[in-house]
């Protein structure tokens, strides 16, 4: 029996780039301690077996969404689409990303800010 101190019952979670690695394991954590969860991730072949295997043996809402985070309309319509799925959100992991290798010192603000259409 999971500890009371992480019970999510009742919570939803929302995590991109959520169909493997960090963001799968996390979804299956959340999923664990009680929250209905979407992930999201560019590629809906990914995100079908994802969602399958982070809710196998669970009673909890599991909802995918293919988004591309780079894509401001398609995060507008994420964002939309998960409320309609889980009715609310109360969790956001951002695991979805880029980086442009570099040293910490020559890093600029232009490199901080998406590269969003």
């Amino acid at each position: 029996m999971a500890s009371p101190l992480f019970d999510l019952t009742g919570k939803s979670a929302l995590i991109t780039g959520g169909s493997r690695g960090l963001g799968k394991a996390m979804a299956r954590g959340f999923a664990e301690a009680g929250a209905s969860v979407m992930v999201t991730s560019r590629h809906e072949e990914e995100l079908r077996p994802a969602a399958d295997e982070i809710r196998k043996g669970l009673a909890v809402k599991v909802e995918y969404q293919v988004c591309d985070m780079t894509d401001l309309k398609q995060v507008d319509a994420l964002a939309q689409t998960a409320v309609a799925k889980l009715g609310k959100i109360d969790i956001l992991v951002n695991n979805a990303g880029t980086n442009i290798p570099q040293p910490i010192d020559q890093i600029t603000d232009a490199a901080w800010r998406p590269r969003c259409s």
